[in-house]
């Protein structure tokens, strides 16, 4: 008996993309109440900024931090979240297992790209105190 186009199971895991922006202005800054009310546990914060590099002129910079519970390996969420991005502009990502917090596998893990070890993790950094990551994985 041949099933029907529409009686499959989606094994696909739901993740949700915000601007840091949304975040803060919506949310006050709290990832938590974000992830409370749409009821969602895999969370990728993007956000971009001009900044200068030494006496450089500014140039635009992204980076994305993805905070999951459901998550084993991010390399697929940190393609998604690239895309985000044209190609040109330095992308650095990061990612929150926070299903792991509490253990010692738990970590942030940062892909620096192009970008630079110590831009990266200031970029990382900043998104995940603008947001408040932290406390939502602690909670």
């Amino acid at each position: 008996m041949s099933k029907d186009m529409t009686d499959f199971e989606d094994t696909a895991i739901d993740c949700h993309f915000v601007t840091l922006t949304e975040i803060v202005d919506e949310y006050d800054g709290q990832l938590a109440s974000y992830m409370a009310a749409i009821q969602a546990r895999n969370i990728v914060v993007t956000m971009q900024v001009d900044m200068a590099v030494g006496k450089a002129r500014p140039k635009p910079h992204a980076a994305a931090v993805a905070v999951t519970y459901d998550i084993k390996d991010p390399e697929d969420i940190a393609a998604q979240a690239r895309q985000f991005f044209p190609e040109s502009v330095p992308f650095a990502f990061g990612w929150v297992p926070a299903n792991l917090y509490g253990t010692d596998a738990f970590g942030i893990f940062v892909e620096q790209g192009a970008m630079g070890e110590k831009l990266a993790n200031g970029m990382i950094d900043d998104m995940i105190q603008s947001a408040h990551i932290e406390a939502a994985v602690t909670a």
